[in-house]
């Protein structure tokens, strides 16, 4: 439900580059899948939440404009929460 821009897209760098970062200073990452989302998508890449030493990688990348909510096709974990929090990142 979170996308970042593609490869070759603009804004691209600067949120791998953040992503990259944030994971290889983590103590502690967890990955959960959600009950309400497809394990895969159609490119075969793993759909899950992931959590970086206690915060939620998703949301730190809309706290930082690198990403936005996007396919939201069900009622997914934290979604009414990350759209409160997108609502208040792009006013």
């Amino acid at each position: 439900a979170v996308d970042t821009p593609e490869i070759g897209a603009e804004g691209y760098e600067e949120a791998k580059r953040f992503t990259d970062t944030t994971l290889e200073k983590a103590s502690k990452i967890i990955i959960e899948l959600d009950p309400n989302s497809e394990r895969y998508d159609k490119f075969d890449r793993l759909l899950a939440w992931v959590w970086v030493d206690g915060e939620l990688m998703q949301e730190k990348l809309l706290e930082n404009n690198l990403a936005q909510l996007k396919y939201l096709f069900h009622d997914y974990l934290y979604i009414e929460y990350l759209e409160n929090l997108q609502k208040n990142v792009t006013q």
